[in-house]
């Protein structure tokens, strides 16, 4: 390959890295000879593990190995020796050490959004409109430094090997990286489970940290006597992606799993509260419901409510979380029941 080398700094979220595939594309588009090189946290090596829009991925661990004064550089200097030389790098995440990470890797041409400071480790820090979606604002980088105006398209996921399955089945997400402020009651996400096992078999997702939430559902669901669900909390990132695409129904937060399920195509419902569904629906995907209980107070964007009340998820219903599920089914989005 004879073309530019260019280095993409992903963001830190599993979901933010969804969000930026519409840029990743049209990275791709510009430069369609180019060697692209993908650098994020560890859990986007097996999202992007078959992706044909990179040449490479590798895992930035230096926060985990702490003294990052010392580990971004060598970073940087490994980039530059096992895939350089970089024409080009991009950063999609906001924070001194992505910069840091770029200036390391030797590019001479360093974009990223106009953000502080740290815009002196950039040579194009590109001005980017705030309150927009954040799959716009990672393509307006893009955009930015290329002078072009591609439209931030579908998020896209290469997913090799889809699960099939024998009958309709829904996938429960519990969980949220982010904070319990972003989670509704799992309780109530069981009860939701049992109403839908008499038209899809259950599958409840999510990384070992929603291990609690996912017990709460499991014990839902047998104490109404359910058996057809299964409890695949602690996949491996590959392996839940691969689950997702077989589904015919998603529910669950702002979360990566929810833009990945967007991304997937995947008939989405998605529970808002802490944040705001404007910077981050399910991008481009019409197959998708929104609920949300509105609060003076939201979106506060915090981990925990600050106000300890967190009526902004506590006040969402079961009901109204099945009727936009089944309204989906109106649409003709979803498989026959049975």
């Amino acid at each position: 390959m004879n073309g530019p080398r260019v280095l993409l700094r992903l963001p830190t979220w599993l979901g933010d890295c969804v969000l930026c595939t519409p840029a990743l594309d049209n990275v791709r588009r510009q430069l369609p000879d180019a060697r692209i090189v993908a650098v994020g946290p560890p859990s986007a090596l097996d999202l992007f593990a078959n992706d044909p829009r990179l040449d490479a991925i590798v895992a930035d661990r230096t926060k985990s190995q702490g003294r990052r004064w010392l580990t971004v550089p060598r970073l940087g200097r490994q980039l530059r020796q096992e895939h350089g030389p970089f024409d080009l790098a991009f950063t999609f995440k906001n924070s001194l050490s992505a910069r840091w990470l770029l200036l390391a890797s030797g590019a001479p041409r360093r974009a990223g959004g106009r953000i502080d400071w740290t815009d002196l480790l950039l040579t194009d820090a590109v001005p980017c409109a705030s309150g927009q979606h954040y799959a716009q604002w990672y393509n307006q980088i893009v955009n930015g430094y290329f002078g072009t105006q591609f439209e931030a398209g579908p998020l896209k996921l290469h997913v090799p090997s889809p699960t099939c399955f024998v009958r309709p089945t829904a996938g429960l997400a519990p969980g949220s990286a982010y904070g319990e402020a972003r989670r509704w009651d799992a309780e109530c996400f069981g009860q939701v489970a049992v109403a839908l096992s008499r038209d899809f078999d259950v599958l409840i997702l999510g990384g070992p940290q929603e291990s609690r939430q996912g017990e709460v559902i499991e014990a839902v669901l047998r104490r109404a006597g359910v058996a057809n669900f299964r409890n695949l909390i602690g996949q491996p990132v590959a392996d839940m992606v691969a689950t997702m695409a077989g589904t015919n129904l998603y529910i669950g937060h702002d979360s990566g799993a929810t833009h990945i399920a967007a991304a997937l195509g995947v008939p989405t419902v998605a529970i808002y509260g802490s944040t705001s569904p404007a910077l981050a629906y399910p991008w481009r995907h019409p197959a998708s419901r929104i609920v949300r209980h509105y609060m003076p107070c939201a979106p506060c964007n915090r981990r925990t409510c600050p106000l300890q009340h967190h009526a902004c998820m506590q006040e969402i219903t079961v009901s109204q979380v099945l009727d936009a599920a089944y309204s989906l089914a109106a649409d003709g989005v979803l498989p026959a029941a049975g």
